[in-house]
């Protein structure tokens, strides 16, 4: 697992801790390689072990995963699709943060939001809101009322869908709907996006802001 070791290895050079990494011997680490022309993006391939935990892999993540929450503000599950956070295990870590006090933002991937039930904030893109509530989602209204959809049936507190050059919609449990719209930039690589708009709303959120 060359990838890994590499990631490893950076990490010791810039002094970040690697105490929470977690080693699977059986798991490969996932690896995206990008393919540019005229500076955009065309295609991109990656390598990777798409499973399930083993249950020891499994319980240690949830152990350690408990034991840090207790110096945090925000939880934040950022689910990829490649098999870490199925099996239950984001159900347990939104129960687990929820008892500690704890914030949940969750970026989803998977179709079926039980698996993140509980939890305060979840961040659909356009296409992911249509495919977890089976309606259309091509207007504003649209996108407010499937995500209504979703916070009541899985008791979500709140729903944030990014909606690309059309910005992004929050909707609140409470029945609150606000349109945020986007700024024109022209931009040739998107990858990032949704990373940065939860990490900037954890930071936001974890500091005190109401959002």
């Amino acid at each position: 697992d060359h990838a890994g070791k590499e990631i490893l290895r950076l990490l010791d050079s810039y002094k970040i801790g690697t105490d929470e990494i977690l080693l699977d011997r059986d798991r490969r680490t996932s690896a995206k390689t990008r393919y540019f022309a005229s500076g955009q993006q065309i295609l991109r391939t990656d390598s990777e072990t798409p499973l399930p935990l083993a249950e020891k892999i499994h319980r240690q993540l949830i152990n350690k995963a408990k034991a840090a929450m207790a110096d945090c503000a925000v939880v934040i599950l950022s689910d990829y699709g490649k098999g870490v956070l199925g099996d239950g295990v984001a159900l347990e870590l939104i129960k687990a943060a929820r008892k500690q006090g704890k914030q949940v933002i969750v970026d989803p991937k998977d179709r079926d939001y039980r698996r993140y039930g509980g939890a305060n904030l979840l961040t659909p893109n356009r296409k992911e809101l249509a495919g977890a509530s089976h309606l259309p989602v091509d207007t504003e209204k649209q996108v407010a009322a499937a995500a209504r959809m979703l916070i009541d049936e899985y008791d979500l507190s709140a729903m944030l869908a990014t909606l690309g050059r059309d910005g992004m919609t929050l909707v609140t449990a409470e029945g609150g709907v606000s349109h945020l719209k986007a700024q024109a930039r022209e931009v040739f690589d998107v990858s990032g996006a949704g990373d940065t708009v939860v990490a900037t709303l954890a930071a936001a959120l974890g500091a005190g802001s109401a959002l």
